[in-house]
């Protein structure tokens, strides 16, 4: 790949990573708001159905999310090599990697928190 191929394939993973990583704030915001507001209110094969439809769509955003940085890492690793000019070519190596599985961890443990907020808390208040 030339210079600029790598460098706009980067660019393009760095953002679909953000996309991703709000989508997944939104949606999680959303939940929380539904079951706040409605949590009692709402019968029980609809709290599952949303339950289901946040689960089901959490997975796809937290693993999208590290498939396109792991693809990133690919990128910048063959950076290291082709585009010595770019500041990526010149970041620690643990740092793209590390920063990914620890974004991936807290999604992970917010998503599970959100679901026990909505089992637990919602239901007695």
């Amino acid at each position: 790949m030339s210079e600029f191929e790598l460098t706009d394939a980067l660019s393009t993973q760095i953002s679909l990573a953000i996309t991703f990583f709000m989508a997944y704030l939104s949606t999680t915001s959303a939940y929380l708001a539904v079951t706040y507001v409605a949590g009692n209110d709402l019968p029980r094969f609809l709290a599952r159905t949303i339950l289901a439809i946040y689960v089901l769509a959490t997975y796809f955003l937290v693993v999208s999310f590290q498939r396109v940085l792991t693809f990133a890492i690919a990128i910048q690793i063959e950076m290291r090599t082709a585009v010595d000019w770019h500041p990526v070519a010149h970041e620690p190596r643990w740092l793209l990697p590390t920063s990914m599985w620890t974004i991936v961890m807290v999604m992970i443990v917010l998503s599970m928190a959100s679901i026990w907020y909505a089992f637990h808390v919602s239901r007695t208040k």
